[in-house]
């Protein structure tokens, strides 16, 4: 053989081979490149709800009070000593001579969870006592429903209201989750 027929078959064997071992290769490469996209698309995707699972508790940490003070306009349980609390404080604040204050049984709402705990309330007060009980009630954090409200000349009563003053009964509700 001659050495041009040996050095063309040594030349061809080597493009064949580096053909097939770089084609193979290459084949390889672009499979990589595919598999890091659809990574790259899996990444992306969970960096978003990653992202938003951060705002979300942010969202939380901001409105967190708001979230607390519903826990008081609708509390979990009937919580009669905050409910009475409150009465008291409001009558303190407005002059009215508490007589009597009953809570009565709770009755669930229907299709609500929601249950009313209705309150009577009877004392001797002043027409403007009676309107800062009144505003002191609205403006308390527990939602109070008023309703019924009756009010007299006073019959009877103890101290600086005997002469002035009216004999107020009062029905409300309260309410709390189920």
């Amino acid at each position: 053989m001659s050495k041009k027929l040996l050095a063309s078959i040594l030349f061809s064997i080597a493009l064949f081979l580096g053909f097939g071992l770089v084609l193979s290769k290459y084949d390889q490469v672009e499979a990589l490149k595919l598999a890091l996209a659809e990574r790259e698309v899996i990444y992306e995707a969970r960096k978003k709800a990653f992202a938003n699972v951060n705002n979300f508790e942010q969202e939380t940490l901001r409105y967190q009070t708001d979230v607390s003070r519903m826990g008081i306009f609708l509390p979990e349980k009937q919580k009669n000593d905050e409910i009475l609390s409150a009465i008291y404080s409001a009558g303190i604040e407005s002059g009215i001579e508490l007589g009597n204050v009953s809570l009565g049984t709770s009755q669930v709402i229907e299709g609500k969870k929601i249950a009313a705990t209705p309150i009577a309330i009877e004392g001797f007060v002043s027409y403007q006592g009676l309107t800062r009980f009144l505003t002191s009630l609205e403006s308390s954090l527990r939602i109070f429903d008023i309703s019924e409200l009756s009010v007299s000349n006073n019959a009877g009563g103890n101290g600086f209201l005997l002469n002035n003053g009216l004999t107020a009964s009062i029905k409300l509700k309260v309410y709390h989750l189920q």
